[in-house]
C-alpha cells in the first residue's frame, strides 16, 4: 500500500476546540513487568473521530519495554472524547496521551 515502515508525528489539524476525554481507563500493569519491578512512561497519538471514539493509536514515546507500551495502547483504544470542534461542527483530530507506570511501595 506505500506505506513505510517509518513513523513520524500524524499530520497536524487545526480545531478551534480540543478533544477531552471522558474517560480513561487505566491501563493494565503487565504482570511479568510488575514482578520484574520495571517502570516506565509511554505517549501516543490517539486519532479521536467526530463522533469521539478512538479511530487509531499510534505509539509516540516508548518506554523501551514493549510490554507497557503494548498496555498503554490498549488502555488508549478504550478511551472516550468529546470531538473537536470547527465552527460548531465536530471533527477529527489527532491528540496525545501520557500513561505512568509506577509500581507502589
Amino acid at each position: 500500500m506505500g506505506q513505510s515502515d517509518e513513523m513520524g508525528p500524524p499530520r497536524f489539524m487545526a480545531a478551534e476546540v480540543f478533544p477531552v476525554c471522558t474517560y480513561r481507563p487505566a491501563p493494565a500493569y503487565p504482570e511479568l513487568a510488575s514482578l520484574a519491578g520495571v517502570e516506565g512512561s509511554v505517549t501516543v497519538w490517539i486519532y479521536v473521530k467526530p463522533d469521539g471514539t478512538v479511530a487509531d493509536v499510534q505509539l509516540y514515546n516508548s518506554s523501551g519495554v514493549g510490554s507497557l507500551d503494548q498496555a498503554a495502547m490498549s488502555a488508549a483504544w478504550d478511551t472516550r472524547w468529546s470531538p473537536a470542534r470547527n465552527n460548531g461542527v465536530a471533527v477529527g483530530v489527532w491528540t496525545s496521551v501520557g500513561y505512568n507506570f509506577e509500581l507502589s511501595n
